[in-house]
């Protein structure tokens, strides 16, 4: 079976939305790592739908990435997880979270190949 496609992402227009919902201008110093969790979120989508053929970005695919984006630059160092969560002998750790769980339903119309591994 072949990899997941690289879909047809307008990854400036997914950049430019992310902008407008954490209220950053295009001149903003942190537009650099806007684009870096956009590009990070288009490669989990196309993951997750996992077309054999590239093809057009729905819009819930568009907002399912917008949403990705948002969460990974909002976690900066400590991508899908959370930093400093209490412990016992007060030694800070990250806990692991799934950077899709909160838009998996978004995708599900779009999801192409379903397979087990």
């Amino acid at each position: 079976m072949s990899p997941p496609a690289k879909n047809n992402w307008d990854v400036d227009r997914i950049v430019g939305r992310s902008l407008e919902v954490l209220r950053l201008g295009a001149d903003d110093p942190d537009v650099p790592r806007v684009h870096d969790a956009t590009q990070t979120a288009c490669d989990l989508i196309d993951a997750e739908v996992d077309h054999a053929e590239p093809t057009d970005v729905s819009y819930a695919m568009e907002a399912a990435a917008v949403q990705v984006t948002i969460e990974g630059f909002r976690r900066k160092d400590a991508p899908f997880g959370v930093v400093d969560a209490w412990s016992q002998d007060m030694v800070a750790f990250r806990i692991s979270g799934d950077p899709l769980a909160g838009v998996r339903a978004l995708l599900a119309n779009d999801k192409t190949r379903w397979g087990v591994a």
